[in-house]
C-alpha cells in the first residue's frame, strides 16, 4: 500500500508538470504572451515547455521518490499560473489581430510617416531628421497631460516601452504642441502628425511622471509641432515591442 502511494505521488508531480507544460505551450500559441513576457523570450519558453513536457511524461512513466513539499511546489506553481489567466479569451488569430490593428490612411495622411515613439525618439538622437524631407510623421500613443508643459503650450505623448516585462516597462515620448492650443484630455489615446523640431536654443523641456511606470523618457530639446490631433482607440497590443531603422517601422 505505501508503495502504491508512493507511486501516486510521484505520478502527481508528473501531472503537476505537464499541466506546467501546458501552460507554457498555450502562451506561446496564443495572444496573451506579452501580457507575461517580451515575445522575444518565445523560443525559451517553447524550450521550457518541451523539458517540463518530457521530464512529465518520465514522471509518469517512473514515478520518482515522493517529496510532500516538491508536489506542494508544483501544485502553487501551476495554481498561480492558471490564477494569472487573463478573463477574456486570449486565442484570437493573429491575423484577426492584424486586421483589427491595421489602420486605413486617409487621403490627407499619406506622406507622413507612420512611426512609433521610440523609432522616432531614435531618429532624432541619432541626428537622422534629414533624411525625411516629406510632411513629416505620424505618431500615436497616450495623452500625459503636465502643468510645467502646458505652460509651454504642450503636452505629453507617450508609449510604453517593454524591454523584458512589465517591470522594466518605460514611457518613451514627446513634447507635442498643437496648432490648434486644444489639448486632448488626459489618458486619452490620440494620433499626431506633424514635424519634431528643435526647440528654441535646444531648450530643456520638463519630464513629467507617468502614473504606474516607473520611469518616463521625453526626448529633450526637441518639440512635435502637430499639424493634426485626431483621437484613437487603444491599441490592443499597446507596448513598444521593437524598434526597426527603416520603413516600413513598428507603428
Amino acid at each position: 500500500m505505501n508503495n502504491k502511494r508512493s507511486a501516486l505521488l510521484g505520478r502527481c508531480d508528473g501531472l503537476l508538470l505537464l499541466g506546467l507544460a501546458l501552460f507554457m505551450a498555450w502562451l506561446v500559441s496564443g495572444d496573451a504572451y506579452w501580457n507575461y513576457l517580451h515575445p522575444r523570450f518565445m523560443p525559451l519558453t517553447t524550450a521550457a515547455a518541451a523539458i517540463l513536457a518530457g521530464l512529465g511524461l518520465f514522471a509518469l512513466w517512473r514515478p520518482p521518490r515522493p517529496s510532500l513539499s516538491r508536489t506542494l511546489a508544483f501544485a502553487v506553481m501551476l495554481g498561480l499560473a492558471l490564477f494569472s489567466l487573463p478573463p477574456a479569451d486570449p486565442f484570437g488569430s493573429a491575423t484577426d489581430r492584424a486586421a483589427a490593428e491595421e489602420e486605413a490612411v486617409p487621403e490627407d495622411e499619406k506622406g507622413y510617416v507612420r512611426i512609433n515613439t521610440g523609432e522616432l525618439y531614435d531618429v532624432a538622437e541619432n541626428g537622422e531628421m534629414g533624411n525625411f524631407p516629406g510632411p513629416g510623421f505620424a505618431v500615436r500613443g497616450f495623452v500625459r497631460r503636465d502643468p510645467a508643459l502646458e505652460r509651454l503650450g504642450c503636452f505629453g505623448l507617450y508609449r510604453v516601452a517593454l524591454y523584458c516585462c512589465f517591470a522594466d516597462a518605460t514611457a518613451v515620448g514627446f513634447a507635442v504642441r498643437p496648432a490648434d492650443g486644444v489639448m486632448p484630455e488626459d489618458g486619452t489615446w490620440v494620433r499626431v502628425l506633424g514635424k519634431l523640431e528643435p526647440a528654441p536654443g535646444g531648450a530643456a523641456l520638463p519630464q513629467p511622471e507617468v502614473p504606474g511606470i516607473f520611469y518616463a523618457s521625453t526626448l529633450s530639446g526637441y518639440v512635435f509641432h502637430a499639424d493634426r490631433v485626431v483621437p484613437v482607440p487603444a491599441p490592443r497590443e499597446a507596448f513598444m515591442f521593437e524598434w526597426r531603422q527603416a520603413e516600413p517601422y513598428a507603428y
